[in-house]
């Protein structure tokens, strides 16, 4: 998983929990005092045992930490891939777009980083159907991202997901109404 996933994480907890919930987190996953470069990729057990350790902490369900969690960190992925958006575009145009400019990118600059792969069909102006397929199973992060940029985007109040399984992924239907 990417290092800035880990310092994004990390300053989610602490804005939300405190320093000391943060502290007693990494304590309780075993990972007290290490260190996680936001410019490499690090072991993905340790955003498991981290998550774990949060819901633990938090008495939180994990997809509702993940979902969060996706949502804190819609402002900084913003900044990082702000070259790669149009000004034009709203929510359905940066959800279509996705996997051939940020996630192309992530794994062309970060090889471990490995984000999910996203089989993205834009049905028409307001719908795309994302098929997530990621070992990780943290479809309800991406799913926080979608309400994210749909926050970002001032379209929030029209969004509609609904999420079914596919063998070995989610289908994951998202819609601005009108």
């Amino acid at each position: 998983m990417h290092g800035i996933i880990f310092n994004q994480l990390f300053k989610f907890v602490r804005e939300n929990h405190g320093f000391e919930a943060l502290d007693e987190i990494m304590k309780e996953a075993g990972l007290n005092g290490k260190f996680y470069d936001a410019t490499k990729s690090h072991a993905d057990q340790d955003i498991f045992a981290i998550v774990e350790a949060a819901c633990k902490k938090l008495n939180a369900n994990k997809d509702d930490v993940l979902e969060a969690f996706g949502q804190f960190l819609v402002p900084a992925l913003m900044k990082t891939f702000f070259s790669y958006l149009l000004p034009s575009w709203r929510t359905i145009d940066l959800l279509s777009h996705i996997e051939n400019t940020m996630h192309k990118t992530a794994r062309v600059s970060q090889p471990g980083a490995l984000p999910p792969q996203l089989d993205v069909q834009r049905i028409n102006q307001n719908e795309v159907n994302i098929k997530y397929y990621s070992e990780r199973k943290m479809h309800s992060l991406g799913i926080g991202l979608i309400k994210g940029i749909a926050n970002h985007y001032n379209e929030d109040s029209k969004l509609k997901i609904n999420v079914s399984d596919l063998d070995h992924g989610k289908l994951i239907h998202v819609a601005i109404a009108d």
